[in-house]
């Protein structure tokens, strides 16, 4: 880690910039399927529980409709509230972008 002082510096700023979520997000990425279960209403304690909150899903998915990155986002304890399987919603969204059908899971239990 840089000493407090050099956080600003050039060269600091490109290595943030070059492992930054949102501003690695450009319209030829693949398509995004976001969903949490972490309760929305409750506040990130810290930069570990932010990451994996439903505020920063959120801000990537403005990022990634900004982008033009086709995304959708749910949670299990908030809005907008995913209704019904999990595995068939995954299922559902990526299927498109696979070329595959509900007909080619063979019995799958998804």
């Amino acid at each position: 880690m840089p000493a407090k002082g050099d956080l600003n510096s050039p060269r600091f700023q490109a290595i943030l910039r070059d492992v930054d979520t949102l501003e690695l997000i450009s319209k030829d990425d693949p398509p995004v399927f976001l969903h949490n279960y972490n309760h929305p209403d409750v506040p990130a304690r810290d930069r570990n529980h932010y990451v994996h909150h439903p505020t920063h899903l959120r801000v990537i998915k403005q990022a990634c409709d900004a982008a033009g990155v086709p995304a959708t986002l749910s949670f299990a304890l908030g809005e907008p509230k995913l209704t019904g399987n999990y595995h068939m919603a995954l299922f559902d969204f990526f299927a498109p972008y696979l070329r595959v059908g509900r007909a080619s899971r063979m019995g799958s239990t998804l």
